[in-house]
């Protein structure tokens, strides 16, 4: 699959959360390389810019310079925090798990943006236990 093509899928899934089984036909690709191809390109992605993108501030300081910056364009506003449900094949021996209330199996991408649009923490698929540790 050429290089191009491999991106626009994987945005086309990202953006769009049409399941693989829907995409094979418009793609001429079958699903089960299409699971393949976002997941390889998603890590890339990931890999590239994860440090320069998506750098969390560690400090109070840091924090305040982001809610600040919201604060001069949208008044009474200090951060943007959206998720989004990305369907999944059941995995092995998860029971209901990944089972969500909108009647699918999913893992949940959670990201949070600063005032210029651009990504500052995402998270997928987090998991915690009953005492709040990350399973």
């Amino acid at each position: 699959m050429e290089e191009g093509l491999k991106l626009a899928a994987t945005l086309c899934h990202l953006v769009s959360g049409t399941k693989y089984s829907d995409m094979q036909y418009g793609w001429r690709v079958p699903e089960n390389t299409l699971s393949v191809v976002v997941r390889e390109v998603c890590q890339a992605i990931y890999d590239e810019y994860a440090d320069e993108v998506m750098a969390a501030s560690s400090t109070p300081d840091g924090w305040r310079q982001l809610a600040g910056g919201f604060y001069n364009r949208y008044p009474h506003c200090v951060a943007a925090i959206d998720g989004k449900h990305v369907a999944i094949r059941k995995p092995p021996l998860s029971g209901s798990l990944y089972y969500n209330y909108k009647g699918f199996f999913s893992i949940i991408l959670l990201a949070i943006v600063d005032s210029d649009y651009e990504f500052v923490w995402c998270d997928v698929g987090g998991r915690y236990d009953t005492k709040g540790k990350r399973g």
